[in-house]
Formats: C-alpha cells, structure tokens, sequence
C-alpha cells in the first residue's frame, strides 16, 4: 500500500489515482469546453456525459478509500469520521463516499429496502447544497471541492492525502 520513511509518505495507490484523476479531469475539461451555450449543451447531452464522468471520478476516489483503511486495518465507518472537514461540517471523505454510492446506486433505489443508505446519502447532499433530486448533483457535489471555475478532481487529491495521513494516525 504505503512506504512511510519519517515524514516521507510513498502512496503509490494515491499516486494511480491521482493519474486516473487527471485522464477524467482532461474527459471534464473536452466536455466543458465542447460546446459554449448551456441550452445547446444540455439538447446534445454534455451535462448528462459530464455527470456520467464524474460519478466514475468518485468512484476512483472511493476505491482508493477502500484501499487505504482495508490496509491499516480500520474499519469503515470510522475511517469516514477523519480527515479534512467541509465548511458544512461534512467531512471530505464521507461526501466523496456517499457521492460514489449514489452514482453506483440510485437507479435502484426504487427496487431497494434499505432507506437508510438512501437517507444517508440524501442528507450528506442537501447539507452541502445538492439536493439528490436536482439535476446533475454528481456535478454540484464535485464543485464544492473546487469553487467556481469548473469541475475538476485534481484538488480532491491533496485532500485525499490529509485524509490518509489522519487515518495513518489513528492506526498507530
């Protein structure tokens, strides 16, 4: 997983991710600047291939919080309780989870009996602005890492890399 050598960290799964992060911010950037009028872009769907791009960057990022406290041997729900804080008080990791989750499983949810994953993931997105129901909330969520100016994964990363280093502490 990691190499730790003093304060030195070698991450080479946060190094993968953050290559896979570039490949989708560049898949972003071709869809944002594909077409100039909001109304053109949303008839010839760039919104919709937007939103698909994103929730596969969540879930990148997801599997890369798997792996992280899979090693050190922490369980989930309290890997999901360190790490930098969103200015709503939602920690980073637990919204980019419950993003991820949503993007895999909404189109089910109708089928499922498990309101609470929904409630969960529900309330993790209203409480930074995003409701569920609102159109493209992949792309809302993902913008309250960046501010205006456009969507992009890459400041996800180095927020990814406090997470880890919080975990790291609390495993020792």
């Amino acid at each position: 997983m990691f190499l730790c050598k003093g304060n030195i960290v070698y991450d080479p799964d946060l190094d993968i991710l953050a290559g896979v992060l570039e490949v989708i911010d560049r898949q972003l950037a071709t869809v944002r600047d594909g077409c100039d009028d909001p109304e053109l872009a949303d008839q010839f769907g760039f919104f919709d291939r937007a939103e698909h791009i994103i929730g596969l960057g969540f879930v990148a990022c997801q599997a890369y919080l798997t792996a992280t406290y899979g090693f050190l041997n922490i369980d989930k729900p309290e890997a999901l309780t360190v790490g930098p804080v969103h200015p709503t008080g939602q920690r980073i990791v637990r919204i980019v989870n419950d993003a991820a989750n949503f993007w895999k499983h909404h189109a089910e949810w109708h089928r499922d009996t498990s309101p609470a994953k929904h409630k969960q993931i529900q309330d993790t997105f209203t409480a930074v602005g995003f409701p569920v129901a609102l159109d493209y909330p992949l792309s809302g969520i993902l913008s309250v890492f960046v501010g205006p100016g456009g969507a992009a994964f890459k400041p996800l990363v180095a927020k990814l890399a406090a997470w880890r280093d919080d975990l790291r502490a609390m495993a020792t």
